[in-house]
């Protein structure tokens, strides 16, 4: 076998190989679960199609108060972040308009002459339905 034959043995075995590879996952649960679940929803398809539709929001919104708005961001800091995010305690909620500004605080130094380095995290949520509007971290 030449070195040309060589090479396309090989090329056919990696193909070979990749081929098998994305059919074993085609069968895995989960590799399309959104298309999957919403045809396998059953009786519970209409209520999923009535909320796309017409939903009812509170009057006071999805997000009506300070501590709601801080359970939101600590559940989408914490998969992104991780649980250093908690040394970021006390989160502080502010209402600016109808978002909800949600940040995280420093802490103080021990003495006037020592400083922290670090950075915080934000969010944005809008109050009426709870959408995340932006998500950052300063360093």
């Amino acid at each position: 076998m030449n070195i040309k034959q060589s090479e396309r043995v090989s090329s056919f075995v990696r193909i070979t190989i990749l081929v098998a590879i994305v059919s074993v996952y085609s069968f895995l649960p989960g590799r399309n679960i959104q298309a999957e679940t919403i045809q396998n929803l059953g009786h519970h398809r209409n209520i999923y199609e009535k909320l796309e539709k017409n939903g009812h929001i509170p009057e006071e919104g999805i997000v009506p108060d300070a501590e709601t708005a801080i359970r939101i961001a600590e559940a989408v800091w914490l998969p992104i972040y991780g649980d250093s995010i908690l040394e970021k305690k006390p989160f502080v909620a502010v209402l600016i308009g109808e978002d909800w500004f949600v940040y995280g605080t420093l802490p103080s130094p021990p003495k006037p002459t020592v400083a922290y380095f670090g950075g915080i995290p934000y969010i944005r949520i809008r109050k009426a339905d709870g959408k995340i509007l932006g998500v950052i971290h300063t360093k």
